[in-house]
């Protein structure tokens, strides 16, 4: 009901659109549920408006790195497919969100951080590198990882054990890609296991 919310404030902040395609042409599940959805649809055309005003303010180095956010987002958002609304609805705001703020917004890796599923990450500076805790819990599952991070020109890079996982600045938050295994070393969520990779928001 939040992010439901929270997606008719940033609808009421500009005119009243559909989506940003075709939906003659739609084919993808996602593709499909944004059209059946007037919230999403305008979702949709909201954060292509937003990501072209991005671009156009961007120079090339900085519309190479849009473009491959731009990427790692759309994977992220077609993960939301078979799920209710709510997933698409909360991965476009964070995406809106994100677009619209200032270059170099981003205030640092520390910090506490949760995605729309409930999984939390918490990132401590300690000396050179970084502490990164993974938890969240549900009826069926639960969640509990740890690893140490480093900075990279890529983002955060997390490893423990014999895996690593790249996190990306996304905004003020933070964003785990599509190709985030939830066998990993760090990410031990057992049966049931939500959603883990998408956007976090910081807390």
């Amino acid at each position: 009901m939040i992010r439901q919310m929270a997606a008719v404030a940033i609808l009421m902040a500009g005119p009243a659109m559909g989506q940003s395609f075709d939906c003659a042409k739609a084919g993808t599940a996602i593709e499909k549920e944004i059209c059946n959805n007037p919230v999403i649809g305008a979702l949709d055309t909201q954060m292509a408006a937003a990501y072209d005003a991005a671009r156009k303010g961007a120079d090339s180095a900085g519309k190479a790195q849009l473009l491959a956010a731009q990427r790692t987002w759309l994977a992220s958002r077609d993960q939301c497919a078979g799920k209710d609304a709510e997933c698409l609805i909360t991965s476009y705001t964070g995406r809106i969100e994100a677009m619209t703020e200032l270059p170099g917004v981003f205030p640092g890796w520390t910090g506490s951080f949760r995605s729309w599923s409930g999984v939390g990450i918490s990132i401590r500076k300690v000396g050179d590198g970084f502490d990164v805790r993974l938890s969240g819990a549900g009826e069926n599952y639960t969640c509990d990882g740890r690893g140490t991070g480093h900075e990279t020109d890529a983002g955060l890079v997390v490893t423990e054990g014999s895996t690593s996982i790249t996190i990306a600045a996304f905004g003020t938050g933070i964003l785990l890609g599509p190709d985030v295994a939830q066998n990993s070393d760090l990410i031990s969520c057992g049966a049931g296991a939500p959603q883990i990779s998408g956007s976090y928001a910081r807390q």
